[in-house]
């Protein structure tokens, strides 16, 4: 069973890949800031469920189910910095940690509405300024 933990290593595996082209166990730690052994004892869980194929020294892919759960969660959290961002929420800190908070619950529907209104401020940028000048006087 995928737990948020596990969604969590999956998402930051996926996004070293894209940064660096692959993934080691050092690299996990340090983006988590969490110790090389934590990240070791995940990544032999992460190997047995499926979602990783892992060598020992050599470092680790990810299996297509491994990849398209990462992927799908890398997505979201960008999508939800976007919408962060548009709400005016600018501290990075509070950002993360809401993010963090909401970013394995939401549903289809919820992901879908969000890129919806995100994308609708792109294409309206005077729409993003009303809201603003609303935001701002309430």
């Amino acid at each position: 069973m995928l737990t948020t933990v596990m969604e969590d290593y999956l998402e930051c595996i996926y996004d070293i890949i894209e940064i660096k082209g692959y993934a080691g166990t050092n690299d996990i730690a340090e983006k988590l800031d969490i110790s090389p052994s934590t990240v070791s004892r995940m990544i032999k869980k992460l190997d047995e469920e499926g979602y990783i194929n892992y060598e020992p020294y050599r470092g680790m892919t990810l299996t297509k189910t491994g990849e398209i759960i990462g992927e799908r969660i890398s997505s979201n959290h960008k999508l939800l910095e976007e919408f962060f961002n548009i709400l005016g929420i600018e501290d990075e800190e509070i950002i993360e940690q809401d993010i963090e908070g909401i970013e394995h619950y939401l549903s289809d529907k919820t992901i879908e509405s969000v890129i919806a209104l995100v994308s609708f401020f792109k294409e309206n940028p005077e729409r993003l300024k009303e809201f603003k000048q609303f935001k701002d006087q309430n």
